[in-house]
């Protein structure tokens, strides 16, 4: 089946082509979309699931299982009067509450923990997601990241990054990359053909 791999070939390009700071923008738009949808979506997603039961013969109607009743703790004033007020929620808003925002609620929770993630990645290491960006930083802002990138990637008095080392390699290294090392995959194929002399950034 020749459909499935042409199709499973493009993910894997994208994937090499994917610019992480936009992927960064694009999943904070979303995570603003879905609480925008958690107060509006509801009814269009009410009215677009009516016309499909209607389009397959069914009944558009909310399931008939019993209502849910709330009821408020009583209180009671010095006159000894009861204050006993409680309500009901029909189908329709039982739905909206237990299913409908409870599903939202949750898409937005896990989305925007992962959002904030990338945000500490771009912090840490935006100057890395780019060959236009690291080209054009100056050296002092070059300098500047690096040394954060070492002191994040600190534990027990041990580095993984000399960020003095790094800033050397990546000021020569912009100015020895071929004009045709355009993307992330093509740089680390380049740095392997250099055969461990940019120790720091092949890291």
């Amino acid at each position: 089946d020749v459909a499935p791999s042409r199709g499973l070939g493009d993910v894997y390009k994208r994937q090499e082509d994917m610019d992480l700071e936009a992927a960064i923008i694009q999943l904070g738009g979303l995570v603003g979309y879905l609480k925008g949808y958690r107060e509006t979506g509801f009814e269009k997603a009410k009215a677009e699931a009516m016309q499909i039961a209607i389009d397959m013969e069914i009944e558009p109607t909310f399931s008939s299982k019993p209502k849910r009743v709330i009821k408020k703790k009583k209180h009671f004033r010095e006159d000894a009067e009861k204050v006993d007020d409680s309500y009901r929620l029909n189908a329709e808003e039982s739905f909206r509450i237990d299913y409908f925002i409870n599903f939202v609620d949750q898409a937005i929770v896990s989305l925007g923990v992962r959002f904030k993630q990338f945000q500490r990645y771009k912090e840490i290491l935006g100057f890395l997601f780019g060959l236009k960006r690291l080209k054009s930083a100056k050296d002092d802002e070059l300098m500047i990241s690096c040394v954060k990138l070492e002191a994040s990637l600190e534990h027990d008095g041990h580095f993984d990054v000399d960020g003095k080392y790094l800033f050397m390699e990546l000021q020569y290294l912009r100015g020895m990359l071929p004009e045709e090392v355009t993307r992330a995959i093509q740089m680390l194929e380049f740095l392997k053909r250099m055969d461990g002399c940019y120790p720091n950034t092949e890291l």
